[in-house]
């Protein structure tokens, strides 16, 4: 190492400094992943979703009255 210009010092704290980093690379996933666990899929594609839009512009509003079994159906066929 020394024949290089590294000491063990300076070798150690480049291994803890990489360290910190990937710690810190897996919590921000981690915390990531909750994020996304906590999201309510239906409701964000629903919101998003042109099929949805369409048919909430229905003009007798039978399609916002309707149950969310029925309206599923609606939107498979």
């Amino acid at each position: 190492m020394q024949a290089i210009g590294l000491t063990s010092a300076r070798v150690i704290a480049h291994f803890n400094q990489q360290l910190a980093i990937s710690q810190l690379s897996v919590s921000n996933s981690i915390a990531g992943l909750r994020q996304l666990g906590e999201i309510s899929w239906p409701d964000m594609v629903e919101s998003l979703s042109l099929v949805e839009q369409t048919l909430r512009q229905d003009p007798a509003n039978i399609y916002c009255l309707m149950h969310f079994d029925c309206s599923m159906l609606i939107k498979q066929r």
